[in-house]
């Protein structure tokens, strides 16, 4: 009867054991817990087990010795072939139990070994986030700030940690619709946005920024987040801005210049026409030498007249608009 009694709480036990494993296989320390646990209300069950029997066999002993029989014949033997019967039964457990702490410390020990690598990469990985030379922020939905790195705390003249927990749209100029529409897209999962918005930092001056957004989910049920890249672009656009001013500035001078070569070419033009006609008079005047000479005379001002006209097919060539255009190579080779 105590055999078979004892034989269910030994599966008891067993299915105990199991469920601890399915239950708390994520929790090392749990799992630890709840075994120490099992394996001491087993050991004091299987004590108390002991100590009933011993107590049966002392009775039992009592009365051979003096001279009284049992009520069972041969109970003596029975009560110690159970006595060695639940022994052997704690020994097996005992051995099954130590098996499955030995096996519970060494998946304790590869738990540290990968909580400790994972640990180890995580504050790898956010030393590169917060050593960023970009300005990178963790916000919900609404904008408002969970993480910041330190370049994001300069770029908004504010230390990262006071960041969290504001809204970045209060840090936005004129361009709060603008960053809620972008906002909206990236969660919508139109993808990454990127654009450029006006940012007033705390007490500093406002800076021009390229801001890039992407939104990330954490889970099938969580709310998604949106990871923010901030540059500082503020020198970048004003350098743009005077190279847009330097050229406008170019081309003014150069129309001015056009307009003074215009004006010279015109006037040099009339002056050689006039030039040339009065040396062909006198070519008709003149004999000899004087014929030569004239002769040359004449060479040069008509060359000077086409350098002139040279000059004003350039200047006209670059003043037209070009307009490529898909053309025939063959019938352009065979004309």
């Amino acid at each position: 009867m105590k055999s078979s009694v004892l034989h269910h709480k030994e599966e008891e036990y067993a299915r105990q054991l199991q469920a601890i494993f399915r239950e708390n296989s994520r929790d090392p320390a749990a799992l630890h817990a709840a075994v120490q646990d099992l394996f001491g209300r087993l050991t004091a069950d299987w004590s108390r087990t002991v100590a009933d029997l011993r107590q049966e066999n002392a009775v039992l002993q009592r009365a051979v010795e003096t001279g009284q029989r049992p009520s069972h014949r041969d109970a003596h033997a029975e009560a110690l072939e159970q006595i060695q019967t639940y022994a052997e039964e704690l020994a097996t457990t005992n051995e099954e139990l130590e098996a499955a702490n030995e096996m519970l410390n060494s998946q304790n020990e590869e738990l540290a070994a990968a909580r400790k690598a994972a640990e180890m990469e995580r504050e790898r990985y956010y030393e590169l986030f917060d050593a960023a030379p970009e300005g990178y922020l963790v916000t919900d939905r609404g904008g408002k700030i969970l993480e910041a790195n330190r370049t994001a705390g300069v770029l908004l003249a504010i230390h990262k940690d006071s960041l969290v927990g504001r809204s970045l749209l209060n840090f936005a100029r004129e361009g709060r619709a603008e960053l809620r529409t972008r906002m909206a897209r990236a969660i919508g999962g139109e993808g990454r946005q990127a654009f450029e918005v006006d940012l007033l930092p705390v007490m500093a001056r406002p800076i021009h920024a390229s801001v890039s957004i992407v939104s990330v989910g954490t889970g099938v049920e969580a709310e998604p987040s949106l990871r923010w890249m901030i540059r500082d672009i503020s020198e970048r656009k004003q350098a743009e801005e005077a190279l847009r001013r330097l050229n406008r500035e170019v081309e003014a001078a150069r129309d001015e210049a056009n307009l003074y070569v215009d004006i010279l070419t015109h006037d040099i033009r009339n002056t050689e026409n006039v030039s040339n006609l009065y040396a062909e008079l006198l070519a008709d005047s003149l004999e000899g030498d004087k014929a030569r000479y004239m002769a040359s005379l004449q060479r040069s001002i008509r060359k000077s007249i086409e350098i002139l006209g040279t000059v004003s097919t350039i200047r006209q060539i670059h003043r037209m608009t070009s307009e490529l255009k898909p053309m025939d190579l063959d019938s352009a080779i065979q004309d």
